[in-house]
């Protein structure tokens, strides 16, 4: 067993997850697809590290060029983005944030869009994936924080195979695993 001790520092680092697009593309007609205008992002903390997961089922609702203003508003607003991107490697892109010496490494993954090479999405459930994304986490910080957007709506408990993924995580040197969708 892992056993990690870590004092963390006073500055306080945020997580969330930011299930919609932040654009003005969006079409208001379509209820069943989730936006947010630009706007939204100023009610978050400022002048703290907040890092956003972009790795979750409504993030593409409005469109690819919907997703890219999201990601750029998101990072225009201070926060550092984890877990969708324009093609794999920027969604299984480590972001890492350094809070008085100690360097943080975030790593995100869900079920939904899947990226490819070429092809815009999220960062995969796929257990080879999530491993090697964390062992780089790992290479380039000082504790991994591994967010998972799993599971199944109305359900309190993490899957099997979910579980397995969260080891799988621990054991390829993630600190803290995250799950949040249902």
């Amino acid at each position: 067993m892992l056993q990690l001790r870590i004092q963390f520092p006073a500055q306080r680092i945020f997580i969330l997850n930011l299930e919609t697009p932040v654009t003005a593309r969006a079409n208001e007609a379509d209820a069943f697809v989730f936006s947010a205008s630009p706007e939204t992002l100023a009610g978050i903390p400022r002048g703290r590290a907040t890092v956003a997961n972009l790795a979750n089922n409504h993030v593409f609702d409005a469109g690819v060029e919907a997703f890219a203003d999201t990601a750029r508003h998101v990072r225009e607003a201070g926060m550092h983005a984890v877990g969708a991107g324009m093609d794999l490697d920027e969604a299984g892109r480590v972001e890492v944030v350094e809070s008085q010496g100690l360097r943080l490494g975030f790593v995100s993954f869900t079920y939904a869009r899947p990226a490819r090479r070429g092809v815009p999405g999220c960062a995969p459930l796929d257990r080879g994936f999530v491993e090697a994304r964390v062992r780089a986490a790992r290479e380039q910080a000082d504790v991994v924080v591994a967010s998972f957007h799993a599971g199944i709506e109305y359900v309190q408990v993490p899957t099997r195979t979910n579980v397995a993924l969260y080891r799988a995580a621990v054991e390829a040197g993630a600190a803290l695993v995250l799950g949040h969708h249902p």
